[in-house]
C-alpha cells in the first residue's frame, strides 16, 4: 500500500495522518528560526514522516485525556472534537492553533530524534520454569529511581527489582502497561496542549 499523507481539514477525514501541513510546518519554524527544519537537505518526504511520527505520538499520548469527544466515530485523528472549549470557555473548533504548533514542534524532535518514544533501556529477563510456570525473576525494566549529574559523571538508573517473590506471569501483572517514567518529556511542545486537556482547565470567575 503507497503511503498517503493526509492533513486533518476540520471535517474529520477517516483517512488523515497529520494535523499540519508541510507549508504550514515550515512557515513555523522558518519564523523561530529553527535551521533543523529548513535546512536545504530535508526534504519534503523527510519532513512528512516526521509530521505523521509527531501527530502520532500527540494522538497516543493525549489521545484519552484531551477535552470533549470525538466529531465522528469514523475519523482518523483525535480532533477534530465536539463540546471541547478553551480556558476562556470558546469552542475549540476544527483543529486549534496550539495543536498545530505543538504537532510543528513534536515533528521538529522526530525529525532530529526519529523516535519519540524511544523503548527504555532494560536488562536481559532471567527466565525460571517453576511449577509449569514462566518466571522472570531479573529486574523488571521498571525504573525506580533515577539519579542524573552534570559533567563527565555518568548517570544511574535503578530498576524494580522482583526477586523471587514474582508471582507467575500467566497470573499477574508485573507493571503497568506503560510507565512515566519512560515517556520522554518535550516542555516546548507538551506545554503547547495543556489548554485541550480535560482536568487543566482555569476557574473563570465572571463578575
Amino acid at each position: 500500500m503507497a503511503f498517503s499523507f493526509t492533513v486533518e481539514d476540520g471535517d474529520g477525514l477517516p483517512g488523515a495522518n497529520s494535523y499540519l501541513s508541510v507549508a504550514e510546518a515550515n512557515d513555523y519554524h522558518e519564523g523561530r528560526g529553527n535551521t533543523v527544519w529548513t535546512v536545504s537537505t530535508v526534504t519534503d518526504a523527510m519532513k512528512q514522516a516526521a509530521l505523521v511520527r509527531a501527530t502520532d505520538y500527540i494522538d497516543k499520548r493525549f489521545g484519552t485525556k484531551f477535552r470533549g469527544w470525538k466529531q465522528t466515530s469514523t475519523q482518523g485523528l483525535q480532533w477534530p472534537r465536539l463540546d471541547a472549549e478553551d480556558n476562556s470557555g470558546y469552542l475549540l473548533q476544527d483543529i486549534p492553533v496550539q495543536l498545530k504548533q505543538a504537532t510543528a514542534e513534536y515533528a521538529l524532535r522526530a525529525l532530529s530524534l526519529h523516535e519519540l518514544t524511544p523503548d527504555p533501556v532494560s536488562p536481559v529477563p532471567e527466565q525460571h520454569h517453576t511449577n509449569g510456570y514462566t518466571r522472570d525473576t531479573s529486574p523488571t525494566g521498571e525504573v525506580v529511581r533515577k539519579t542524573e549529574r552534570v559533567g563527565t559523571v555518568e548517570e544511574t538508573t535503578q530498576y524494580r527489582n522482583v526477586g523471587g517473590s514474582m508471582s507467575a506471569a500467566s497470573t499477574s501483572t508485573k507493571s503497568r502497561l506503560v510507565s512515566d517514567y519512560n515517556i520522554p518529556e518535550y516542555p516546548a511542545a507538551d506545554m503547547l496542549l495543556t489548554e485541550l486537556l480535560a482536568g487543566s482547565r482555569r476557574q473563570i470567575a465572571r463578575g
